[in-house]
C-alpha cells in the first residue's frame, strides 16, 4: 500500500527505505490517535491551505504542507522525536511530514471518503513493522501524554550523552576490570519497546535459556524481469536489513519509478552473497529483456541482447560476485514480436517524442528527421532501443508524413501498422488529408483520424461492447471503446460518476486479461473556457481519478501514466458548445508489451 511512497520519500530527502518506514509509521501512529478522528485532520489540512479530495494529494505531484504548518497540525514533541530518528533538525523533519502527511491520507481514503479509522491494511503496517509506529501529537493528547512523550525525548537524549561520556575503552583495557558489554543503541531500545508483548512477563536475565538458532533451510533468491522499462522483482532474503540493502541497490540502478515487485523476509533463509555488491552486478545486467535469477552462490541469466559481449559482460558479473558462479545464454537474437512505436504530441511550441524501435539507427533517423521537419530547437523526448521491437516500416515515409499532419495541436501515434491522429488543427481538411495519407501509406498502413460525426457511446452501450469482446482481443480493442465514451464531470469536479465507473471497472478487468500485460497511457482535456492553469490542474485532477478507479481493480500502478493537458491539443473547435464538448474527454491508450 504505501511501496511507491516509501521510494518518494527516499528519493525526495535522502533517507533510507527503513527511515521512510519510520516516517510513514509515525503519521499513521498520529492518525490513529487522532482524538476527534480522520475526519478533522483532513479540515486541519485543509484549513492550513490544501485544497480538493484528499485522493487527489496522493499522486506524486499532489500539494504538501510546509513545515511550519505541518508542526503546527502534527506536534513539536512528535516532530522532535521523528528528527532524532534520523540525526536531523526539527524543520527538516517538519518538511518530511508536511509531505507525508496528505499522500497518507490520500492513500487510506476512499474515492474521496476518509473513512472512520485506519483501514486494515494501514493499521497492520502500523502495527507490525519492525520499526516503532509514530507518536501521537503533543497538542491533541492529554497533558499526561504530552509530558511523558518530552520526558522521553529529553531521556533518550540524555542516554546517548552519558553514553558519549563514559570511557568503555578504558574500563575494557584495565587489567582485572570485568569487561562491559556494548550498550544497546537508542533504536534498539525503541524498537524492545514497540516490540509486541506476550502475556507474561520475560524470565529473569539468569533463568534465561540459551537460544537455539536453526541452521537456514533455503538459499537467498532474487529474480529480475526487464518489462518496457520497468524492473520486476521477486526473491527472498534472511533478514529486514537485507531486504531494505537489496531494494536501495534497486531504486540506485533504476529509480523508484521503474521497479515493481515482492522480496519477502524469511529467517530461514541463508545469508545472500550476491547482496554486497548487488549495485554493480544491476548496473552490468541494465539490458532490455533482462530475465535473470540470484540463487545461493549461482546467477543465471537467460536472456541476452543480440551484439552483446559476452567476455565483457561475465567479466564484469565476476568481478562483484567473485565468489558466486555465473551462468550466461548462448547468443541468440530475441524474436521480434512488438510493433515499433513512435508518439508525437505538440505542447507549448515543442514536439515532444518517444517510442520504441530495434536498434539505434532507427532511432537516430526518427530524430534526424523530426529534427529536419519541426527544428532540432523545437523538439524533445527519447526513443527506446529495443531488439524485441520490429522494424518500423512507416520510417521511410515518415518525413512526408510529418509534412502532411504538420500543424498546431499536434498528436499522433503510429503503433505497427497503425497511424492513430488523436488530434490535429480543426483548421485541417480532414477529408483532404486522409486522401494524401491513404495514397501516401497505401495498404501498408491503417490510418485513422478523430470521428467528431459519430455519437459518443453510453456507459451502456460501452460495457455491452466491452462485454462483447472475445478472447484474443487487444489492447487496441479496449482503449478504442474507452475512447468513445463522454464522461459526465460535473462543473469544477473530479469524481466520476457511477455510470461510468462501471465502464472503468470493466475495462480494467479486461487490462489484466491481456496475454503479455500492458501498460496504459490516459490523458485528461478541457476546453478553453476559464483559467488556463485551472484547466491544466482539473484535466491532471479527472486522468488521476480514472486511473485510481483501475488501480483498486487491480491494474499496477507502475503500469499506468495519467498526464492532464488543460485545453492543448483541441480536436474541434471552442467556438461552438458542439466543438467544446468535444475538447473535454478523457483518452486511453493501451501498449501491449
Amino acid at each position: 500500500m504505501f511501496s511507491s511512497l516509501i521510494a518518494q520519500i527516499s528519493q525526495k530527502f535522502g533517507l533510507s527505505a527503513g527511515q521512510a518506514e519510520l516516517v510513514i509509521r509515525a503519521v499513521l501512529g498520529f492518525l490513529d490517535e487522532a482524538p476527534q478522528g480522520l475526519t478533522a485532520v483532513v479540515e486541519q489540512v485543509k484549513a492550513a491551505g490544501l485544497s480538493g479530495s484528499p485522493e487527489t494529494w496522493a499522486t506524486a505531484s499532489g500539494p504538501v504542507l510546509d513545515g511550519e504548518k505541518a508542526s503546527a497540525i502534527f506536534g513539536s514533541v512528535a516532530i522532535a522525536a521523528i528528527a532524532s530518528t534520523f540525526k536531523g533538525t526539527s524543520e527538516q523533519a517538519a518538511s518530511i511530514i508536511g509531505f507525508t502527511l496528505p499522500k497518507v491520507l490520500g492513500l487510506i481514503s476512499d474515492h474521496g471518503v476518509v473513512p472512520a479509522g485506519l483501514p486494515d491494511a494501514a493499521f497492520s503496517f502500523l502495527k507490525t513493522g519492525t520499526l516503532p509506529p509514530g507518536l501521537p501529537p503533543d497538542h491533541l493528547v492529554k497533558s499526561k501524554i504530552g509530558d511523558w512523550l518530552l520526558r522521553g525525548v529529553i531521556l533518550a537524549a540524555a542516554l546517548g550523552l552519558v553514553l558519549w561520556l563514559t570511557p568503555w575503552h578504558k574500563l575494557s583495557s584495565t587489567p582485572g576490570a570485568k569487561e562491559t558489554p556494548p550498550q544497546p543503541s537508542i533504536e534498539a531500545v525503541e524498537q524492545e519497546a514497540h516490540a509486541p508483548k506476550a502475556g507474561h512477563e520475560a524470565p529473569a536475565a539468569a533463568e534465561k535459556q540459551p537460544e537455539v538458532v536453526a541452521a537456514p533451510t533455503s538459499p537467498a533468491r532474487l529474480s529480475l524481469r526487464e518489462e518496457d522499462g520497468v524492473l520486476v522483482y521477486e526473491g527472498s532474503v534472511a533478514n529486514e536489513d537485507s531486504r531494505k540493502d537489496l531494494l536501495a541497490a534497486l531504486v540506485a540502478v533504476y529509480g523508484a519509478d521503474r521497479i515493481r515487485g515482492n522480496v519477502s523476509v524469511d529467517p530461514n533463509t541463508a545469508p545472500a552473497p550476491w547482496l554486497a555488491n548487488l549495485g554493480g552486478q544491476l548496473t552490468a545486467l541494465k539490458f532490455p529483456g533482462l530475465d535473470a535469477q540470484f540463487e545461493g552462490n549461482h546467477l543465471k541469466v537467460n536472456s541476452l541482447p543480440a551484439g552483446t559481449d559476452r567476455e565483457a559482460l561475465l567479466g564484469a558479473l565476476r568481478q562483484s560476485f567473485a565468489s558466486g558462479s555465473v551462468t550466461l545464454p548462448a547468443a541468440a537474437q530475441p524474436v521480434a514480436d512488438r510493433p515499433a512505436r513512435l508518439s508525437l504530441r505538440e505542447l507549448g511550441n515543442k514536439v515532444i517524442f518517444g517510442g520504441a524501435v530495434p536498434d539505434s539507427a532507427s532511432a537516430d533517423t526518427i530524430k534526424q528527421t523530426l529534427a529536419d521537419v519541426f527544428g532540432a530547437e523545437n523538439i524533445s523526448g527519447d526513443l527506446s532501443v529495443d531488439p524485441r521491437y520490429q522494424a518500423p516500416g512507416w520510417l521511410t515515409r515518415l518525413g512526408e508524413f510529418l509534412g502532411l499532419v504538420k500543424s498546431p495541436g499536434l498528436n499522433v501515434v503510429l503503433d505497427g501498422s497503425d497511424v492513430d491522429i488523436r488530434a490535429i488543427s480543426p483548421n485541417v481538411d480532414r477529408t483532404s488529408l486522409l486522401e494524401k495519407l491513404k495514397a501516401l501509406f497505401g495498404g501498408d498502413v491503417a490510418v485513422t483520424l478523430p470521428d467528431l460525426s459519430s455519437p459518443r457511446l453510453s456507459a451502456e452501450s460501452a460495457l455491452s461492447a466491452l462485454n462483447a469482446l472475445q478472447s484474443g482481443y487487444r489492447g487496441k480493442d479496449v482503449a478504442q471503446t474507452l475512447n468513445q465514451v463522454a464522461i459526465e464531470f460535473e462543473t469544477g469536479s473530479a469524481t466520476v460518476p457511477a455510470t461510468e465507473r462501471e465502464v472503468i471497472l470493466k475495462a480494467a478487468e479486461l487490462i489484466k486479461g491481456l496475454p503479455q500485460g500492458a501498460r496504459v497511457i490516459i490523458e485528461g482535456y478541457t476546453d478553453n473556457v476559464g483559467d488556463a492553469q485551472m484547466n491544466l490542474a482539473l484535466s491532471e485532477q479527472r486522468a488521476e481519478a480514472v486511473k485510481t478507479i483501475m488501480v483498486e481493480a487491480g491494474v499496477p500502478a507502475e503500469d499506468i501514466s495519467a498526464t492532464g493537458y488543460g485545453d492543448a491539443n483541441p480536436v474541434d473547435t471552442n467556438e461552438t458548445p458542439e466543438g467544446r464538448a468535444h475538447n473535454r474527454r478523457i483518452t486511453y491508450e493501451i501498449q501491449v508489451r
